[in-house]
């Protein structure tokens, strides 16, 4: 339960279910306002030297799509969609070490929005559009073994790898697409890790766009910069930052910090909205103790945070705070999640109320 919707969901996961290497995942959310399946099935990349992949996925989904604009809701429209995908493929180059991989893939999917105050659900539209795209990875591969990084007890694998992926999807005009979206649409996704004694760094970032005959119809820029120090006993410093653009988003696809936990931490649901982003984070995080009373990890972190959404013609929303965290997770854990209890001191122009603030969060993970 969140402060937009109420939510009942359910997940099956089997790592083999009828051939060696291929997961199924099926997924369903019933919500307070629609419902939500979505399902993949078939063999990925499960290894760097893996030859082949092939991998089906989908969704059936209706419900409420919530955009919000200066901290307001702005607009409520109901999503109606089913989409089936097909990606596969194959290795050039495949060791340990490093890969080459050729890749392709076709989707087709029905996807429409209505304006519940407006339209009426029976009325809502129906489009089908269908798409086919095919690229190229390539990697060198190394990985980092780290204590007292992201959680407690533990040694924690980060992908330090450096890599690339292009491609280019077809969205043709005779498949669904209407004037200006149809077109052409490049992908650019990078990493760059490296890491020295008692530290690392990644460099990652995605870029993608659909252009057609009047130039860049929609698109997406975003990049973000790791940076820890271990340097110090018992201690991790973070230096996280982030920014991105969006062109023409879909409704719902805008920046939400609150939803997507990368923005400063004081601040209430929806504060930053937009299809500009900006975020920096410091952290000390300081280790108390691994296993208290042979139960729970404990530390503590100060932090500084500043960063926000906006749109385009309305004014810069920005904001920061510093505060100190309580840090607590168990070392027995499988996945590691460390939540938090954060006490803030806030700023930002035109702020209500009073400057401290009380969270309760997911402490950020460095992957």
């Amino acid at each position: 339960r969140n402060p937009d919707r109420s939510s009942f969901d359910v997940q099956f996961g089997s790592p083999g279910l009828l051939f060696h290497h291929a997961p199924l995942l099926v997924a369903y959310s019933n919500l307070s306002d629609g419902r939500i399946g979505a399902w993949s099935y078939g063999r990925p990349f499960h290894r760097t030297d893996a030859r082949w992949s092939l991998v089906t996925s989908g969704e059936a989904a209706r419900h409420r799509v919530l955009d919000f604009r200066d901290g307001a809701l702005d607009t409520i429209t109901e999503r109606h969609a089913l989409w089936f995908a097909l990606q596969g493929g194959m290795a050039l180059h495949a060791s340990s070490q490093s890969y080459v991989r050729l890749w392709a893939g076709v989707g087709w999917r029905r996807e429409d929005y209505t304006d519940t105050t407006q339209v009426a659900v029976a009325s809502a539209p129906y489009s089908a559009f269908g798409s086919v795209g095919a690229g190229i990875d390539a990697a060198r591969v190394r990985y980092g073994v780290f204590e007292h990084l992201n959680g407690f007890g533990r040694r924690e694998d980060v992908d330090l790898s450096s890599a690339v992926r292009l491609g280019v999807w077809a969205a043709p005009r005779a498949w669904g697409y209407s004037g200006r979206a149809a077109g052409l649409g490049p992908e650019l996704q990078w990493q760059l890790g490296t890491r020295w004694r008692g530290g690392l760094g990644l460099l990652r970032g995605k870029a993608h766009g659909v252009f057609g005959s009047a130039g860049l119809d929609s698109g997406l820029v975003r990049a973000t910069l790791d940076a820890a120090s271990l340097a110090l006993p018992r201690q991790a410093l973070l230096l996280h930052l982030e920014g991105g653009a969006l062109r023409h988003p879909k409704p719902g696809a805008a920046f939400d910090l609150w939803s997507t936990e990368n923005g400063p931490r004081g601040f209430g649901a929806h504060e930053f909205t937009g299809t500009r982003m900006l975020y920096v984070m410091v952290e000390d995080r300081i280790l108390v103790a691994d296993e208290l009373w042979g139960l729970v990890g404990v530390g503590a972190a100060p932090y500084f945070e500043y960063g926000g959404a906006w749109y385009p013609g309305d004014s810069t929303r920005l904001g920061g705070n510093v505060g100190l965290a309580l840090r607590l997770g168990s070392p027995r854990s499988v996945r590691g999640d460390v939540a938090e209890i954060d006490v803030s001191w806030r700023w930002r122009d035109g702020l209500s109320g009073s400057p401290w603030a009380l969270t309760f969060r997911r402490s950020f993970t460095l992957k």
